[in-house]
């Protein structure tokens, strides 16, 4: 299950240099970010990891993929600050979630089903960033059902 005290007792630490640090930030994204805090602290579902949250978040909001990246952005704002002591840099944050994850291994039948997946994509012209992160979606949502 995914400690979330570090966060509870320092988030504040965070607010305030993203509002008074070296880098720029608008007040209307200090408070998304704040309000995403809020929303990881708040909840009653358990979590064993950001990336299990980013999925709950995204499941929850069944926004389109435009609209995932400042779910994205500020959980990983937010981790990168709770398990790695990072403050934000003033540019966009890199995406570490589902980098670092360890995947089960995956069925053969879903296997298959991404080989196919990269095929069309390859045929398609899509960029292979975005065919990563679709994947590992996927994979992750392929991993929930299990």
């Amino acid at each position: 299950m995914l400690d979330l005290i570090n966060l509870k007792e320092g988030y504040q630490k965070l607010i305030n240099y993203m509002k008074e640090g070296d880098y720029p930030y608008s007040s209307s994204y200090i408070h998304s970010v704040e309000a995403e805090i809020k929303k990881i602290l708040n909840t009653n579902i358990k979590f064993d990891s950001y990336e299990d949250y980013y999925l709950y978040r995204v499941s929850k909001s069944k926004s389109t993929k435009q609209y995932r990246f400042p779910f994205k952005s500020h959980i990983t704002m937010i981790m990168n600050f709770d398990i790695y002591n990072e403050y934000p840099s003033g540019q966009i944050c890199k995406h570490q979630l589902f980098e670092d994850a360890q995947q089960p291994p995956l069925c053969e039948n879903f296997k298959k089903v991404i080989d196919v997946y990269r095929a069309l994509v390859n045929r398609n012209e899509k960029n292979e960033k975005t065919c990563q992160d679709e994947i590992r979606e996927n994979i992750s949502l392929q991993k929930c059902r299990n």
